[in-house]
């Protein structure tokens, strides 16, 4: 008897040691599993509630970058009805069905109802009534960005506006967490120096505000985590007035912004070419600035410098603008492809007039005639030294460096635009974002 109770402890001793390299050999050969979906490493220690709890987290972190709301568009609503439902005036005679865009909120229906109530309340105040049957029957809704924050549509057809309706109000912008419709940010009427077309212009603001102190400036512009001040920079015997930030919890992060507001000016001194070394300082000592855009999230500034070159004053009177824009959290200068999809808003500015196609170069890599939007100081001065060395066409001086660099353009943010800086702000144009947001790469700027 005791012989058989040992010989079976034995047995048993020897199945778990065998089951025990079995799971060992089944772990080693499939190293990562799919848990609900989601793929988590697993290794030999790992419990099942383990890897339960890590799998949530997983799912989490996916889950919250996905909005948390719905919409969805019906055609054969009434204005009149909703109206009702929501206890709108103004639409009980709207019994045409119109199609509308609803948002479903799952998690708080009274925020759901607040908005939808909102839209609705702007359907009724802005858009066309439901006598103009052609027009409604005609319109699609078309969803042009998306993010937890903000959900941006128009309408879109064929049919022409009736006249007593602005084409600015087919735009909406949805802000969820404020609860807030954003206006369409208008263009006013040209205000430029020399008023070149109806495109509107920000130059008066932006010569308005140089008068002040850059400090003054940002007092302006609202409170953040960073303060930005005016400091005095010297370099390769040239100084210069610049943008500063400080109050950085980050000390590493605020010096690579602080070098970067510097770069565009440097670039200028170490790259330019400079015959006269009194001409050159003058030059960089005329130096103004405009804050232009300052937030938690960006920080975009304008450079004005007073070029000694012959001025005509039908158009250009010797003032060249350089913006830059910072991305205050990857402390990061940025081009204008790092905030839109490049071709797609290139195929914009072609198909409005704004650039000419024709003017691609470098199997499309490089384009002439877009200046500093999808290049660098230091990129445009060195290709532009290289074309004119390369194609003999002028002397490459002083003179010829100057001319040339004038014609760089560049951007800055604005709330709610993106602004365009041309030749000496003869052709500065501002673009509302609405008309862009489908481009986008990056959140809305308000």
């Amino acid at each position: 008897m005791k012989n058989h109770k040992k010989l079976s402890r034995i047995i048993i001793l020897c199945f778990i040691a065998i089951s025990c390299i079995s799971c060992n050999k089944t772990t080693d050969k499939t190293e990562r599993q799919d848990i609900n979906g989601h793929t988590i490493n697993l290794n030999t220690t790992q419990s099942i509630s383990q890897l339960r709890n890590k799998a949530a987290k997983e799912m989490k972190a996916t889950d919250e970058k996905v909005p948390q709301y719905h919409y969805y568009i019906r055609k054969s609503w009434h204005l009149g009805k909703l109206s009702h439902l929501y206890g709108i005036d103004g639409a009980d005679e709207q019994n045409y069905p119109v199609p509308v865009l609803y948002i479903e909120i799952p998690n708080d229906k009274e925020k759901e109802t607040r908005i939808n109530k909102m839209l609705i309340e702007r359907y009724v105040t802005l858009l066309p009534d439901d006598t103009d049957e052609e027009w409604w029957e005609k319109q699609e809704i078309h969803i042009t960005y998306r993010s937890e924050q903000y959900l941006c549509f128009r309408y879109l057809s064929n049919v022409a506006l009736p006249e007593e309706c602005s084409d600015r109000n087919l735009y909406f912008t949805l802000d969820l967490e404020n609860e807030s419709i954003i206006e369409y940010p208008l263009v006013e009427e040209q205000t430029g120096k020399f008023e070149p077309d109806e495109s509107g212009n920000l130059y008066k603001e932006l010569e308005a505000y140089q008068e002040k102190t850059v400090e003054e400036q940002s007092a302006l512009r609202g409170n953040t985590e960073y303060q930005v001040c005016q400091a005095m920079t010297e370099y390769e015997g040239i100084s210069f007035p610049c943008v500063k930030i400080e109050g950085l919890a980050d000390k590493k992060k605020q010096e690579q912004i602080n070098l970067a507001l510097q770069e565009p000016l440097k670039v200028l001194i170490e790259d330019g070419v400079w015959e006269d070394k009194e001409n050159q300082q003058r030059i960089f000592d005329s130096t103004k600035i405009y804050i232009a855009y300052q937030t938690e999230q960006w920080l975009s500034v304008v450079y004005s410098l007073q070029i000694p070159i012959d001025p005509d004053p039908r158009w250009r009177d010797g003032v060249k603008d350089f913006g830059i824009t910072i991305h205050m959290q990857d402390g990061k200068r940025v081009l204008l492809d790092d905030l839109f999809e490049k071709d797609k808003i290139l195929d914009w500015f072609y198909a409005m007039g704004m650039y000419e196609e024709g003017n691609k170069q470098y199997g499309g890599e490089k384009y002439e005639g877009l200046g500093l939007l999808l290049q660098t100081e230091k990129e445009k001065a060195t290709e532009f030294k290289d074309n004119v060395q390369k194609n003999n066409i002028v002397k490459l001086d002083e003179k010829c460096w100057l001319l040339g660099m004038t014609d760089w353009d560049s951007f800055y943010l604005y709330k709610g635009k993106l602004a365009i800086l041309r030749m000496d702000s003869f052709y500065d144009f501002e673009i509302p974002l609405p008309e862009i947001y489908e481009y986008l790469k990056v959140e809305p700027w308000y």
